[in-house]
């Protein structure tokens, strides 16, 4: 049987969500990490980072097992097969998802054994340790059949029909059999500890907890069937043959057709990236706040981007740039309730004027994230130190302009209306841009260096005062239009004489700083070029000659940030790649690149933030919402160009 390690690398872990909390489990069935009730409060399970102290949830086979692991069908459900030499058994576990859920979510992960052939011994584990580990709870007796565990401001009810027993006064054990066709459940729910030493809260029965798996199940479900995931496309014969089609594209991927047919003839076959589509829209989903539309980065805090730290940061938050580009890649798939939510949140969160924009928020809309270290936890594999907040708040970052007039624009011109109050605020915006365009930033890398003139700070300033030239157009508002039009030829001109090398033919990273930057790839995305000038051909070449690594892209040449230590390739680069290749008409490079970007991910689907090309690991925080959507973006225009060669004019 396989031996895993001790703590278990990143890819061996699976995400669960509710659209309010988060968890990560590992393939031997332990939640190592838990924030609730909100993906960034402190976490109850945390040893992810710190194996010895930060607390866990293990519900694993006594005798060595091999595991695989999967999601149900369009669900958040996850479902992890254990299988001894004698038996097989499946762990099922998930964030229980109502109607209603948005107000008032259940708080509470659902752990169901469920036994498949023979009889299989299995160890539970609790140790719920509160606060990162600070606080080892009191766990008591609730009820006479279940359990508390108490400590600071946090309280967990911990029920089921699984047999449980004190092994000290901070963690439950218990050893027990499953058999075939035989369900055991465990139930942990989030509660404040005043109303557990009161007794307050319900104890559900395991007849509840099985509805609530169905519910979940249907929740998931009619949520993704909202959407338009394309399934299938027609091509020819031909263009399969180029693009690799016919084969398995991934491990992650659908099952294709392999019907036969002629070149001059077009089939439609299954979409390769019809299974990739759907994971990253659900993990998008759960990684946003239902109460208020924002939509966290990330899961998780402090997973190095680079061996041994120091280059760990708390993701847990909910980026603007990040957010836009979320609900952008959703409305491509047809959910557009999600670009309205994190409207209203910018708008409520930011005052409704830019004197209160910050380049990120709390889920909750919170603006004091001070950054601070944890110094007691030991880390991921030794990677320290620990963040908790982010320091990025205060940055000046001008790219966040342009993004969200961008997303006002696209809201407009799909039929929305976006209120006079949140008019006057893109009013403000471009007021700001007005002003400031020309100072020096942090940039889309949020570096903490001294600041510069981003070329791609510089062009999304442009694309705040193209979109609201074009909104005003649409909306037919009374504006100083002509004002606008010279800034934006202002920036266009800045950018042309000073984000570009005329000796080499390509836009740089800053004026005054040659290097290469992979945010360049944006910049056709947005509009300020088409794909195929040569001067963006130019620079595309430049960036994979510069910033390759075995065929994946660093986001600029290593130790030019001022940070100590290297760090991995940056993965949304690299699908950032793979559309400028697309769109240039590339695509025996476009697939290819797609292929090895794609290979990064876990066998469930899911993406990190960057990855070790040498070591073959995944680095940074996980599961990555900026992977996500660009893998979203990448398989779209892959799409379409395939279409495009398939069907040529």
């Amino acid at each position: 049987m396989k031996t895993i390690s001790p703590q278990p690398a990143i890819s061996d872990y699976a995400h669960i969500g509710d659209c309010h909390s988060s968890a990560l489990i590992s393939k031997r069935g332990s939640i190592d990490w838990c924030c609730m009730p909100r993906i960034d409060n402190a976490s109850c399970f945390g040893r992810l980072l710190d194996w010895e102290n930060g607390g866990f949830c293990q519900l694993v086979p006594k005798h060595s097992f091999e595991t695989a692991r999967s999601y149900i069908d369009g669900t958040m459900i996850l479902q992890t097969l254990f299988t001894t030499e004698k038996a097989q058994a499946r762990l099922i576990d998930f964030f229980p998802m109502r109607k209603g859920g948005s107000q008032t979510p259940h708080q509470q992960i659902i752990r169901i054994v469920e036994g498949i052939h023979g009889k299989m011994k299995f160890n539970l584990h609790i140790a719920p340790r509160f606060d990162y580990g600070a606080i080892k709870p009191w766990i008591r007796r609730y009820k006479y059949t279940s359990f508390i565990a108490l400590g600071g401001s946090n309280g967990l009810l911990i029920s089921g029909d699984m047999p449980m027993r004190l092994q000290t006064p901070h963690q439950l054990t218990s050893t027990f059999y499953i058999e075939s066709q035989k369900r055991l459940y465990l139930s942990l729910i989030y509660r404040k500890p005043e109303e557990l030493d009161a007794e307050d809260v319900e104890v559900p029965a395991v007849d509840e907890l099985d509805w609530r798996l169905y519910q979940t199940q249907n929740w998931w479900r009619n949520w993704i069937s909202q959407g338009n995931i394309p399934q299938s496309f027609a091509v020819t014969a031909e263009s399969q043959r180029k693009s690799g089609m016919t084969e398995q594209s991934s491990k992650t991927t659908a099952t294709q057709s392999t019907t036969p047919t002629t070149d001059k003839t077009s089939t439609a076959i299954a979409s390769p990236y019809a299974a990739l589509l759907t994971r990253s829209a659900l993990v998008l989903k759960a990684l946003s706040n239902a109460p208020t539309g924002a939509i966290a980065a990330a899961a998780t805090t402090s997973l190095p981007e680079c061996h041994g730290g120091s280059r760990n940061w708390d993701y847990r938050y909910s980026w603007i740039r990040d957010s836009y580009f979320t609900v952008r890649a959703l409305s491509w798939l047809g959910f557009d309730k999600e670009t309205d939510g994190f409207r209203r949140f910018i708008e409520r969160s930011s005052h409704s004027s830019t004197d209160g924009l910050k380049t990120l928020y709390g889920v909750g809309g919170e603006t004091r994230l001070h950054e601070y270290t944890l110094p007691e936890l030991s880390g991921f594999h030794g990677a320290k130190p620990i963040r908790v907040g982010n320091a990025a708040i205060d940055q000046l970052q001008l790219d966040i302009f342009g993004g969200l007039l961008d997303l006002a624009l696209s809201s407009v011109r799909s039929g929305n209306s976006l209120g006079q109050d949140y008019w006057k605020f893109l009013m403000q915006i471009i007021s700001t841009v007005n002003a400031v365009w020309h100072q020096p930033d942090c940039g889309i890398w949020e570096m903490r260096c001294e600041p510069r003139h981003f070329v791609h700070s510089k062009v999304m300033c442009w694309v705040a005062l193209d979109r609201g030239i074009k909104l005003t157009e649409v909306l037919n508002k009374d504006v100083p239009l002509e004002q606008w039009r010279q800034t934006r030829e202002a920036i266009r001109k800045a950018v042309e004489e000073n984000g570009y090398d005329k000796e080499r033919g390509v836009f740089i990273q800053a004026f005054g700083y040659s290097q290469m930057d992979a945010a360049l790839l944006l910049l056709p995305m947005w509009g300020f070029l088409e794909y195929t000038d040569q001067r963006i051909v130019r620079t595309v070449d430049a960036i994979m000659q510069d910033l390759s690594e075995d065929g994946l892209l660093h986001r600029y040449p290593i130790g030019s940030d001022g940070l100590e230590g290297v760090e991995g390739v940056f993965l949304p680069c690299s699908f950032w790649l793979v559309i400028c290749l697309a769109r240039q008409g590339r695509l025996d490079l476009a697939h290819e690149i797609f292929q090895r970007t794609i290979a990064t991910g876990n066998e469930l689907g899911l993406f990190s933030e960057e990855y070790d090309t040498k070591g073959k690991e995944m680095l940074g925080n996980f599961p990555q919402a900026l992977t996500h959507l660009s893998l979203i973006a990448a398989a779209l225009n892959l799409q379409r160009a395939e279409l495009a060669s398939s069907h040529p004019l």
